[in-house]
């Protein structure tokens, strides 16, 4: 019969898993499957770590071996990083859950911290139930984790079926099965999913079955939770099955509840089964799914049974009802005790008759409970009466009634419109402030919940003033600083009027930014034009002209070759500037060059030898004294040029001069001869003397012409 039934389950489980998976997910997206092993590989016992990542399905067998070997692993961190496929593979529980008989003592826990990082955990299957010993019981469960000492599991969905078929030996303590954790002994069990089919005896829950002590918050449930009775009655609820001393806020039940009776007492809650000493807390939840038994015991929207529990802020719009005994059932709780107090709770009129169940010994002032239509439900009087303590809830689009704004995807709208209105041109902009755009971007995160939604406006924000704190980059004034370098490294001087460069350079504006760069290109042109429009002074010819002034003067016929002086004075170009002052002076020095190379024509002292021909002609023994003709005729000296004509024609006229002051001897006084002579040779000397005086008197002029000319 235990094959049978153990068969039976393990088939639920494969069924079950598979009727859950997307289709397209079967050929994509899906982990690998577990084969069943067993890694432990990453754990040093040694040296162990503060914080470990789980990447597979073995390695999360694997923790689960670890603790069930006795290491609590408290203070220690596992994430993991990746979706788990268990392959609908009979799961061990990561913590068995001891408790000793004799002490009481629990061990075989786990109290470190698991993150799940997001990620589901699917295939989820256990059949094996609780089972007492000699010595103890297994105090954990049949769920993904058994028994959770002191520590946390969050941000986890778990997938897969939990069917426990045997309800164990007669007085079992307990059989808790849930999708999470099984027994929660002080942990916490926070923003956790369950999709996974629940079904089995005694305790049962989508999250926690039995929860002492502990706390559960922001969790879900959406898979159906079945409890069935063997010889004792069942604890059943969407969210924990049995609660003491606990804590849970902002929790939804969305599957369906149902418990099952053929024999002892129970109680089914769409949040929580029973709520028994010490207080329990229940704020903020609510529970949409069916709630339903068959048998002769209570039922409740929010709560089962209600003896030691604060409700405050709960609605409820699932259907509740009990076929056997519609009395024991209540819309937000089943059995209300007086140790229970009931504030700002809310149900669906049609979703059952009353807000608690009639045999209920609470008293009425301490439950207040309200039945609304489905209109007020969705009105948004409604919603602000439920955030009149704590604003946690919120209206999501085509979804009925409020939920929480933890589960209402953030408004991002104020973000992506600020996106927008960033430049498409940020190369404009100083580095500075174009990274305090780029982190203001950076930091937004995508994804967040309407419960973030101020975090989300702050993105916006951000982002808007830091786009308003762009500041421009410095215009580029380079090519003005090139064009003023220009303009001073002219000599002003050299020109006619300098005050338009001036005028140009002293216009210039600084502290123009990028988007003015064309008034900057404006200002460089302005004095590049100006430079441009300088005109030069003209050179100075003062020089060249007193040089052709001299050349002029001279008297070019005194001189062998005066060609080079006339051209040095025919190669003057005018009109020349001021910066071609050189080519102007080189003009004068070729005119003065020219000037210094002329040669002047030899003296004539044709004269001088027609006087020394003449000296020579003379007897000087004739003359009583012939050395002034001859010192004259010594003197002279040659080569003289023609600017020393009068030197050389005094050269003649002192020869000339010496031979007129000539005296000749005297000859004795003697008779006249026959044919006397005297006369004629008087006549000839005579002839002589006057032919030498007018031979002098021609030279003479001549050479004062030549001296004129």
């Amino acid at each position: 019969m235990r094959r049978v039934k153990k068969a039976w389950a393990l088939l639920l489980c494969l069924c079950t898993a598979i009727s859950l998976m997307p289709t397209p997910a079967l050929a994509a997206g899906i982990p690998e499957d577990w084969d069943g092993t067993v890694d432990t590989s990453w754990y040093d016992p040694g040296s162990p770590n503060q914080s470990y990542e789980i990447a597979s399905a073995a390695q999360l067998a694997g923790l689960a071996e670890l603790v069930n070997e006795g290491n609590d692993f408290s203070g220690t961190t596992f994430t993991l990083t990746t979706d788990i496929n268990l392959n609908d593979k009979e799961w061990t529980p990561i913590g068995k859950g001891y408790m000793d008989w004799g002490t009481g003592e629990t061990s075989l826990g786990f109290s470190g911290t698991f993150d799940g990082g997001m990620h589901t955990v699917q295939g989820l299957c256990v059949t094996v139930n609780s089972a007492a010993s000699n010595d103890g019981y297994i105090l954990g469960g049949a769920a993904l984790f058994g028994y959770l000492l002191t520590g946390t599991v969050k941000n986890l969905t778990v997938k897969g079926n939990v069917s426990v078929q045997d309800f164990g030996p007669i007085n079992a303590p307990m059989g808790n099965n849930a999708g999470i954790v099984g027994f929660n002994g002080g942990g916490i069990v926070e923003n956790c999913i369950n999709y996974a089919a629940v079904t089995g005896y005694y305790t049962g829950a989508g999250i926690v079955a039995y929860n002492t002590e502990g706390t559960i918050t922001k969790c879900t449930n959406y898979g159906n939770i079945t409890a069935r009775t063997g010889t004792a009655g069942s604890i059943t609820g969407g969210i924990a099955g049995y609660a003491d001393g606990s804590s849970l806020s902002l929790c939804h039940n969305a599957g369906t509840v149902t418990y099952v009776g053929t024999a002892g007492a129970g109680s089914v809650g769409g949040i929580v089964g029973v709520g028994d000493a010490p207080q329990n807390t229940i704020q903020n939840c609510y529970n949409s799914g069916t709630v339903s038994t068959n048998w002769n015991e209570t039922c409740g929207g929010i709560i089962g049974s209600a003896s030691s529990v604060d409700i405050t802020g709960c609605y409820n719009s699932g259907t509740v009802s009990n076929s056997a005994n519609a009395a024991k059932c209540g819309a937000i709780g089943g059995s209300v005790g007086t140790g229970s107090f009931i504030a700002n709770s809310y149900y669906l009129d049609v979703s059952c008759g009353q807000g608690y169940a009639a045999s209920s010994s609470v008293e009425p002032e301490n439950a207040n409970i309200t039945a609304k239509t489905a209109e007020e439900l969705n009105d948004a009087d409604f919603l602000n009466i439920l955030n009149q303590s704590n604003p946690v809830w919120g209206i999501a689009n085509g979804v009925d009634y409020p939920v929480f704004l933890f589960t209402i995807p953030a408004d991002y709208t104020a973000v992506d419109k600020a996106l927008l209105k960033i430049p498409s041109d940020m190369g404009i902009y100083t580095d500075a402030t174009v990274k305090s755009v780029n982190d203001a971007v950076n930091a937004v995160i995508r994804g967040k919940f309407a419960d973030e939604q101020a975090t989300v406006t702050k993105y916006a924000t951000a982002i808007g003033e830091a786009i308003a704190g762009l500041i421009y980059k410095d215009a580029d004034y380079s090519a003005v600083d090139r064009a003023i370098a220009k303009a001073n490294a002219l000599n002003k001087g050299d020109y006619n009027d300098f005050s338009a460069v001036e005028a140009a350079v002293n216009a210039v504006v600084r502290n123009k930014n990028i988007t003015e760069q064309d008034e900057v290109n404006n200002m460089e042109n302005a004095i590049e034009k100006a430079i441009a429009g300088l005109i030069y002074k003209d050179a100075d010819y003062s020089a060249v002209d007193n040089a052709i002034a001299k050349a002029n003067s001279l008297n070019k016929g005194n001189y062998t070759d005066f060609s080079a002086v006339e051209a040095a004075v025919n190669a003057v170009v005018r009109n020349k500037n001021i910066t071609e002052q050189d080519e102007v002076n080189n003009m004068k020095n070729a005119i003065e060059k020219a000037i210094a190379g002329l040669i002047y024509k030899d003296a004539d002292y044709s004269g001088v030898d027609d006087a020394i021909a003449k000296a020579n002609s003379l007897n000087k023994g004739d003359y009583t004294d012939f050395s002034a003709v001859e010192a004259a005729v010594n003197a002279v000296v040659r080569n003289k040029n023609i600017t020393e004509q009068d030197e050389v024609n005094n050269m003649a006229r002192a020869i000339e001069d010496a031979i007129n002051r000539l005296v000749k001897k005297t000859t004795p006084t003697s008779s006249p001869q026959t044919g006397d002579t005297s006369k004629l040779t008087f006549w000839f000397v005579l002839f002589i003397l006057s032919s030498a005086g007018l031979t002098g008197t021609v030279l003479y002029n001549n050479n004062k012409k030549r001296k004129t000319n």
